[in-house]
């Protein structure tokens, strides 16, 4: 008898040009459990740019979907069909829960994933498509952000209390105290500063895809919820402390501090989402503000922030107001390694009129000469988050000491 040959891996075609992209058509199935069978096609983004009532280029231009999720632990246990079940892509539990909870019952979808839309093992397209990640994010149709199944959390009650609060919040402040701090305790700390703990709230790649994406919509196993007024709602909560229950003028059985029911860790989950509405900005401020943002890839510490940065510009086309305003000249380059990314990186701010700011960032991220002694020590290892150091002013009884090797 003879054995039948294992599928073949999918293997990636070439990109034409440097305006390309890969999208990805999620087939249909009214069966969740139904095996997930895709194809992958090439799309010109200069379609994108096409008066929307064009007929005269493909359905998934007009509308794909680009999704932001963490990809989870690097198991590749699951498999995705593609070219009729002619060959796979290994795929995480978790990318495979996010499309069967996508996937439509009776139409196709089309969606943008850096983990299948990207060829991965090619360092050359993926230096270049990072760089065009926020024109596609910004282009999208909508951008799902993908949170992960429910896991046991009341995600129903939190996107329900949640929505009512961003609808009634004027309102509320006309009720008495009392109304409503029964409702605040009963349905907070706890279930936003779980759902604020799930990783995709601290991934880098986040950042540029939560500001950049014009319609957005949170998805957690089968809840969604509008992200716009999710980050009304939440900002909201910042504005409770200056009504709970120290400034209450009612007897109350609650907490008599309002700092036990925001403490510190939900301000700083809450002060991420907030921040993740802000206007482009500088790019060492970007990596400050979002310093305990992650990612499993070092020199995304960097790459991640470009799309929502304004002082970035590509060496090879200079644009004429940033580089005559202290705009910063730098390429992203996968064949390189980290440690050169990072020296190349601080080398390019000093040069560009950074050099203080290059410095400051020794006080939250430490030097590289701390983990290899042939290293400047002007060089921060933007690899670790903050290390929050803390200076103090040197009086004229310090003894001195060497601090900084510039070389």
């Amino acid at each position: 008898m003879e054995l039948l040959s294992p599928v073949p891996r999918y293997k990636y075609r070439p990109l034409e040009n440097s305006t390309t992209i890969r999208v990805l058509v999620l087939y249909a199935a009214s069966d969740f459990s139904a095996r997930l069978v895709a194809d992958i096609v090439h799309v010109d983004r200069k379609d994108l740019l096409r008066p929307m009532n064009s007929q005269d280029y493909p359905e998934c231009c007009r509308f794909y979907e680009a999704v932001s999720y963490c990809w989870g632990d690097p198991i590749f246990t699951c498999q995705l069909a593609l070219e009729n079940g002619t060959s796979f892509l290994q795929i995480t539990p978790n990318v495979d829960a996010m499309l069967r909870r996508m996937r439509r019952p009776h139409k196709s979808k089309y969606l943008w994933i850096d983990a299948l839309s990207l060829n991965q093992a090619d360092d050359v397209e993926k230096s270049h498509q990072v760089q065009l990640m926020g024109e596609i994010y910004q282009q999208a149709k909508k951008v799902l952000f993908w949170m992960g199944e429910e896991n046991g959390q009341p995600i129903s009650a939190l996107f329900n209390y949640l929505n009512f609060m961003a609808k009634e919040f004027p309102r509320w402040m006309d009720k008495s105290y009392n109304d409503w701090q029964a409702q605040f305790m009963e349905q907070y700390p706890g279930a936003l500063h779980n759902y604020l703990s799930r990783p995709w709230f601290w991934r880098r790649w986040i950042v540029q895809e939560a500001i950049l994406g014009v319609d957005s919509t949170i998805l957690c196993g089968e809840h969604k919820m509008d992200w716009k007024v999710f980050r009304f709602a939440v900002q909201r909560i910042l504005s409770i402390k200056d009504y709970l229950p120290e400034h209450s003028p009612h007897p109350t059985p609650f907490p008599q501090s309002s700092s036990q029911l925001v403490n510190a860790d939900l301000l700083r989950a809450i002060n991420q989402v907030i921040a993740l509405g802000a206007a482009p900005s500088k790019i060492l401020h970007r990596m400050m503000e979002f310093r305990a943002a992650e990612c499993s890839d070092p020199r995304d510490r960097i790459f991640a922030l470009f799309g929502v940065v304004n002082d970035i510009y590509e060496p090879s086309n200079p644009s004429p107001n940033l580089s005559n305003s202290l705009g910063i000249a730098f390429s992203v380059d996968y064949s390189k390694p980290w440690n050169v990314v990072y020296c190349e990186f601080a080398k390019a701010c000093v040069e560009a009129g950074h050099g203080n700011e290059i410095l400051s960032h020794a006080a939250h991220f430490g030097s590289l000469s701390h983990a290899d002694s042939l290293r400047p020590s002007w060089k921060w290892r933007w690899a670790r988050n903050s290390v929050r150091t803390t200076f103090r002013p040197v009086t004229d009884t310090d003894p001195l000491h060497p601090i900084y090797n510039i070389n």
